[in-house]
């Protein structure tokens, strides 16, 4: 995928490979996002991907106080 602004040229790119049935559903195992005119790029790697499992551990994260919350929409 790519978002694309004029005079600008790509703004976003979505690369997603390694694509892998699971459960019969194709299923990306490598997705690359990259924000050009930043100069940004993450990777996201997954080992092991499974649809529809109940997710036992919690996710805690903490939100650091010097964190400023911009609202989009």
């Amino acid at each position: 995928y790519q978002r694309r602004k004029l005079g600008v040229g790509t703004v976003l790119s979505i690369v997603m490979a390694d694509v892998r049935t699971v459960s019969g559903v194709a299923i990306p195992h490598s997705v690359d996002v990259e924000l050009p005119e930043r100069g940004e790029t993450a990777r996201f790697r997954f080992t092991s991907v499974t649809i529809n499992e109940p997710v036992s551990a919690r996710l805690n994260v903490s939100i650091p106080a010097s964190f400023t919350r911009t609202t989009f929409r």
